[in-house]
């Protein structure tokens, strides 16, 4: 590896003595020079390997035209000027070739030693061979000592060096070749908290002015392109991208040594920011009263439709999650609420994110330090599904959603205490409390009439209608559920909240048809809704439906068939889905069906 790249000419000058010309032989023009080495490969049969090739116009004259030769050339960058050729690309070692290569240099060791090694040299042959040598220079060390060393990330690259050979001497190769514009972005991307990330995080990391603009995302993109031409940055599909982690921990110390920490603060708060705004913009198209953003706003991603938002909410997820963490920490209490706010549609799409509870109890305790009132009240309540629902804490849930209930109480608002009778009641039915549940649906039911507030009256007669199935009570479930359908047809209901309770009260009403043996008509709605759920995301609705498929198609000796959707059923559990009933049932199902 070269700071500066051959010359063109010296390298032709090189190949020629290697091939035995005569150096006063050699022509003097470069393009003749070139054309002599071609006519000297096409007539014998050999391998020309070019190492570490800076750019196409250094190859380019290098390369034979005809013959039985063969060429190599490895390089930093894509080469895509060049024609003709085919490109491989060679990505990291796999774990079982990197313990091999760690174990050829430094010897045997445990395998668990092995592979954190492996781990934390990123598979990468050059940070392997790296490891390894200085372990077997080191005859004290054990590889379990080399693993504590590395464990360290901020002095992970540090520790990846031996002799004159160091792994941040080599990115630093590639990162040298930059231009300033390419080197800012390349170490401002260490503030992206994420795995991964899209090109309007870059555009906002590097944007000058004080509004942003295509131009800047048109910009980005160009730099970020240039990243992964010279293999400082991965493409990740169509239109993401993400660091080896090896690379953004030299992208890290790049940021540390060359900008100052007003900037670097500066850089990571902006960042912050246009995440935050972006999520509850996105997160309000759920929102009753909200909808698709308002024609003043200008933001870098297209949020256009409510599938395009929750996209972008859950591709960036890791990214606007830890910026609300951020917010938190730094006492933004209003920020804190609005995103937590912004979400609290959405996330009856995504239950089993790990993320609900912590976003939930901090927009709690944000807006108890706040002076209104009701907003503590509804974060309260948000806490409790948090509670109850994500965590299964049903007692805790339904603690909280009472003391939002007094406090609503106290203040007189009709509205309030009907979302909080609600998540008492979806507690206790978590808890398997139906006696309680139903009648404080129930209660629910009539606050939210009082309150001429139908979508959650909706939501209170979905989960009475849920309490009754689970109680066992299923003809008169069966019923409710046709009651729910009938008021979000009849009842002025927001998109949000009449697509939730529909896609929720279908699953639901569909599973208590196949608890009711009415086997037919559990397939012609599953057949019909099924679609309708898978689009909608949430794994436990999804779960439902192919559980009772299952169900229905078993006891009518589709046997195949019910097994099918009963294994669908069970691998979604390896996405994310954790309701311990009804897995238990989809197993219990499928033992009978093979014991038969």
């Amino acid at each position: 590896m070269g700071v500066t790249p051959v010359p063109v000419g010296e390298a032709l000058t090189r190949l020629l003595r290697a091939l035995e010309v005569n150096p006063r032989t050699m022509d003097y023009d470069l393009g003749k020079r070139s054309s002599q080495l071609r006519m000297l490969l096409r007539e014998r049969r050999c391998l020309l390997v070019l190492d570490d090739a800076g750019d196409e116009a250094q190859v380019r004259q290098l390369l034979p035209d005809t013959g039985a030769g063969m060429v190599i050339v490895t390089s930093r960058r894509s080469l895509g000027g060049l024609e003709g050729i085919i490109r491989i690309g060679l990505p990291p070692l796999s774990e079982a070739e990197s313990e091999g290569l760690l174990e050829a240099i430094a010897g045997s060791a445990p395998e668990a030693e092995l592979s954190a090694v492996a781990a934390m040299c990123g598979n990468l042959p050059l940070a392997l061979r790296i490891a390894g040598t200085r372990l077997a220079s080191r005859p004290g060390w054990t590889m379990g000592h080399l693993a504590q060393r590395l464990a360290d990330a901020d002095r992970r690259l540090a520790n990846l060096a031996t002799g004159d050979v160091s792994l941040a001497a080599a990115f630093g190769l590639s990162y040298n070749r930059l231009h300033q514009q390419g080197k800012t972005i390349f170490r401002r991307l260490a503030h992206v908290p994420g795995p991964d990330f899209a090109v309007p995080i870059a555009a906002v990391l590097t944007a000058t002015g004080s509004t942003l603009s295509d131009e800047d995302v048109y910009a980005a993109e160009d730099l970020l392109d240039e990243l992964v031409d010279l293999g400082l940055l991965l493409a990740d599909g169509a239109d993401g991208f993400r660091f080896h982690d090896l690379l953004r921990l030299f992208a890290a110390d790049r940021l540390r040594h060359e900008e100052l920490v007003d900037t670097r603060t500066s850089t990571e708060h902006r960042m912050h920011d246009w995440l935050l705004e972006t999520a509850i913009v996105a997160g309000r198209w759920f929102e009753p009263g909200f909808g698709a953003p308002p024609k003043t706003w200008r933001g870098l991603v297209s949020l256009d439709t409510e599938e395009h938002a929750n996209a972008w909410l859950q591709a960036e997820s890791d990214n606007w999650f830890a910026a609300f963490r951020a917010a938190a920490a730094a006492g933004r209490d209003q920020l804190v609420v609005d995103v937590a706010e912004a979400m609290h549609w959405d996330s009856d799409r995504s239950i089993d994110w790990p993320h609900w509870p912590e976003i939930y109890y901090s927009s709690r305790a944000a807006a108890a330090r706040l002076p209104d009132r009701r907003q503590e009240i509804t974060h309260l309540n948000y806490a409790s599904w948090a509670a109850s629902v994500c965590e299964r804490r049903h007692a805790e849930g339904a603690a909280l959603a009472m003391q939002a209930y007094h406090l609503a109480d106290e203040l007189g608002d009709l509205t309030e205490q009907a979302n909080a009778m609600y998540y008492v009641a979806v507690a206790w039915r978590g808890a398997g409390e139906y006696a309680e549940a139903v009648p404080a649906y129930r209660r629910a039911q009539e606050l939210c009439d009082a309150a001429d507030n139908h979508d959650m009256y909706v939501q209170s007669c979905t989960g009475g209608a849920i309490a009754l199935r689970r109680s066992g009570q299923t003809e008169e479930a069966i019923d409710a559920f046709h009651l729910v359908l009938r008021a979000i047809d009849e009842r002025p209901l927001a998109p949000a909240p009449a697509r939730v309770a529909k896609v929720v009260a279908l699953a639901n009403m569909i599973a208590a048809l196949a608890d009711a043996g009415r086997w037919r008509e559990t397939v012609e709605l599953a057949v019909v809704s099924l679609p309708e759920s898978e689009e909608f995301g949430a794994l436990s609705l999804i779960g439902l439906v192919h559980i009772a498929l299952g169900k229905a198609h078993g006891a009518v000796e589709a046997v195949d068939l019910a097994r099918d959707h009963l294994r669908r059923a069970l691998r979604l559990c390896e996405e994310g889905w954790s309701h311990a009933e009804s897995i238990t049932e989809a197993q219990r199902v499928l033992a009978d069906l093979d014991a038969r």
